[in-house]
């Protein structure tokens, strides 16, 4: 998770860097280009994670109760839990980004 994480990270400032100075238009189609890619990042993460889980022996959890460990119960998780955390994420940081864009054009047009 810490290497998602840093990754989206890294990935936002390099865009951030790229954007400055340009258009509130520019901006947004860029927006849900970096909206679409750290979903995509997100599921591709939590799929593989699934996977490699789904295919080691069940935990003592997962023996209690059978229905964790399979690809329906690791949907709904992702489906309910997962994807809305991500797309929470993403509109949050898609709005700071916006909100440090506005202050430096506004302090390079007063320059």
């Amino acid at each position: 998770m810490r290497k998602l994480i840093v990754f989206v990270l890294a990935g936002t400032l390099v865009l951030l860097l790229c954007l400055l100075g340009m258009g509130r238009r520019k901006f947004m189609r860029l927006a849900l280009v970096q909206a679409f890619i750290i979903v995509i990042c997100a599921t591709a993460w939590f799929f593989i994670e699934t996977w490699i889980r789904l295919d080691s022996p069940p935990s003592a959890y997962a023996k209690l109760y059978p229905y964790t460990h399979t690809w329906d119960f690791s949907l709904i998780v992702f489906v309910f839990a997962w994807l809305p955390a991500v797309l929470i994420g993403s509109i949050i940081l898609l709005c700071i980004e916006y909100i440090i864009l506005k202050v430096y054009d506004k302090w390079y047009s007063l320059k």
